[in-house]
């Protein structure tokens, strides 16, 4: 199986997002269960942390969420964020702080063209993450990626890291061919 679908190339980021490709695969709206969420400024010993992507006195929103089917509840993909909101529209910004729509939607909807570069890409075991999905083994092989998301003027504002279990993807795909 290729793990491609969800994983487009750089240049098509500015109309494809994880959340659609995700939809598209499984066959039912998805929706972003917040596991964690909280405001910080960075501090100037934070940021070799944060990759140097932001500056010290810049205010993140790190979010934890899990992609769900919006129907059936499913767990699809866990995701992590550090997101500068200074650099977002309202709109984008009140979303990501008021409701379960997930970023790329959320850019979508309002029209914000972005590219991505893509950092690390690998294919490991899910490890404590399972807890997050219905009756997976922590040996469950998934696929993590890391990007970082930039608005087409080049300023980075967000950079992300994903896991999402390869068997689920595996009996979505098999569901929407029977």
């Amino acid at each position: 199986m290729s793990t491609r679908l969800l994983w487009p190339d750089a240049a098509d980021a500015t109309v494809l997002n994880v959340t659609t490709l995700l939809e598209q695969l499984v066959g039912e709206p998805i929706r972003a269960q917040v596991l964690r969420q909280v405001l910080t400024v960075v501090e100037r010993s934070d940021v070799a942390l944060y990759r140097g992507l932001w500056s010290p006195g810049e205010e993140l929103l790190l979010r934890a969420v899990l992609l769900r089917g919006a129907s059936s509840g499913r767990p699809y993909l866990h995701a992590t964020a550090s997101i500068a909101l200074c650099h977002l529209p309202l709109a984008v910004r009140k979303g990501l702080l008021s409701s379960d729509v997930p970023l790329g939607r959320l850019l979508q909807n309002a029209q914000v063209r972005v590219t991505r570069t893509d950092l690390l890409g690998t294919d490991q075991s899910l490890g404590d993450l399972c807890l997050l999905f219905d009756g997976l083994s922590p040996a469950t092989r998934a696929v993590r990626r890391s990007y970082v998301m930039q608005l087409q003027e080049g300023i980075a504002f967000a950079h992300l890291v994903e896991t999402f279990p390869l068997s689920i993807t595996q009996v979505a795909l098999v569901a929407r061919q029977l």
